[in-house]
């Protein structure tokens, strides 16, 4: 995915700064059931000179795994932050149940 960013300033209502975002990410089935999966995402500054606050460039990078029993998927990765802005590591988890909300006939 790549997209333009018209953030806000949050110090000044009237200025903004447009940023690149980006993201990437890729999944591997090892079986039926199990999977490796990763995923960059971030935006990048183009503007010169001073850039508003929260609008810097940033980009987090993650590695895990997904497990799939039925209808539910479990999974958790590793977090690392590819700037000075981002955490320099984390850990991240969830999990989602798959269901048919609508039936076209």
């Amino acid at each position: 995915n790549l997209g333009l960013g018209i953030l806000g300033d949050p110090t000044d209502g009237s200025r903004q700064n447009d940023v690149i975002m980006l993201g990437a990410s890729v999944a591997r089935a090892l079986t039926e059931d199990f999977e490796v999966v990763g995923e960059l995402q971030g935006q990048a500054d183009l503007r010169s000179g001073r850039t508003p606050p929260g609008t810097e460039s940033r980009g987090v990078l993650r590695f895990g795994a997904r497990l799939t029993r039925g209808t539910v998927r479990m999974d958790a990765a590793l977090v690392t932050g590819l700037t000075v802005r981002d955490p320099s590591w984390g850990l991240t988890m969830g999990a989602t149940y798959v269901w048919d909300a609508f039936v076209i006939p």
